[in-house]
C-alpha cells in the first residue's frame, strides 16, 4: 500500500507543477523569435545582459543591452540601452532608447529617440529628453485629460506637447503646454500658464509671466488679453 501511495503522487507532480504559478525566471541572455516562442520562454522572465529579439518580445524586465527588429514590450523597468528597428514599449524606461518608428513608455529617465513618434503615459514624472522625427507627445491618453510632467525637454519637426514642461520645447511646427516653466521656440507656442519664454512666429500664453517674441504675441485671457508685435513681456 504504501508503495501504491508513492507511485500515485509520482505520477501526480507533473500535473502539480503545470497547475502551478510560474515563477520569475532570471537570465543573462534572452532570445526571441517572436514573443510566444523566446528563451526563456515565460513572459513573466527577467534578463540581466543581453536580449535579442527578432519579431517581437515581452519581458518582465530588462537590465542590460536590447536588440531586435519589434516591437518589444517589457512589463516594469528597461533599464540600460535598447535598439528596436520597429518600435518598442516599456511601463518604466531608465537610460538610451533608440526606435526607428516609435517609442511607447509610461515614464522614463533618460533620452528616447524615435523615427517618428515618442509617447509617454499619462500621471506621471519623466526627466530627460524626447527626439522624434515627427511628434513627441508625453500625457498621451484615450481619456480624460492627461496628467503628467515632464522634467527635460522635446525635440521634434512637427509637434511637441506635454501637460507640465519644466525645461524646454523645440519645434518646426508647434508646441503645446499646460504649465510651462522654461523656453518654447516653434512657429506656433501655446501654454495655458507661462513662466518662462516664447519665441516664434506665433506665441499665445494664458495667464503667468514671461518673455514672447515673434511676429504675433498673445497673453492673458479673452477679456484682457495683450496682443503686441515683436516683443511682449509680462511680469
Amino acid at each position: 500500500m504504501k508503495n501504491a501511495r508513492i507511485i500515485f503522487l509520482l505520477l501526480a507532480l507533473p500535473f502539480s507543477l503545470a497547475r502551478a504559478e510560474t515563477p520569475e525566471t532570471y537570465s543573462v541572455l534572452g532570445l526571441a523569435l517572436v514573443d510566444e516562442h523566446q528563451y526563456p520562454s515565460s513572459k513573466m522572465s527577467n534578463i540581466r545582459g543581453l536580449s535579442l529579439s527578432l519579431f517581437g518580445e515581452e519581458r518582465q524586465s530588462v537590465q542590460g543591452l536590447a536588440v531586435g527588429l519589434g516591437p518589444s514590450w517589457i512589463n516594469q523597468d528597461m533599464s540600460g540601452i535598447q535598439f528596436m528597428l520597429l518600435g518598442s514599449a516599456a511601463e518604466k524606461f531608465n537610460g538610451i532608447q533608440f526606435s526607428g518608428v516609435y517609442s511607447a513608455n509610461t515614464t522614463f529617465d533618460g533620452v528616447t529617440f524615435a523615427g517618428l513618434f515618442n509617447l509617454t503615459g499619462h500621471g506621471g514624472i519623466s526627466r530627460g529628453l524626447q527626439i522624434a522625427g515627427l511628434l513627441n507627445i508625453d500625457g498621451f491618453s484615450f481619456s480624460g485629460y492627461p496628467d503628467s510632467t515632464l522634467v527635460g525637454g522635446q525635440i521634434a519637426l512637427l509637434w511637441n506637447s506635454t501637460p507640465n514642461l519644466k525645461g524646454v520645447q523645440i519645434a518646426l511646427g508647434f508646441n503645446l503646454a499646460g504649465e510651462c516653466a522654461g523656453l518654447q521656440i516653434a512657429l506656433f507656442n501655446y501654454a495655458t500658464t507661462l513662466r518662462g519664454v516664447q519665441i516664434g512666429a506665433v506665441n499665445i500664453a494664458g495667464t503667468g509671466s514671461g518673455l514672447q517674441i515673434g511676429l504675433l504675441n498673445s497673453f492673458g485671457t479673452d477679456d484682457g488679453r495683450l496682443i503686441f508685435p515683436l516683443v511682449n513681456m509680462r511680469f
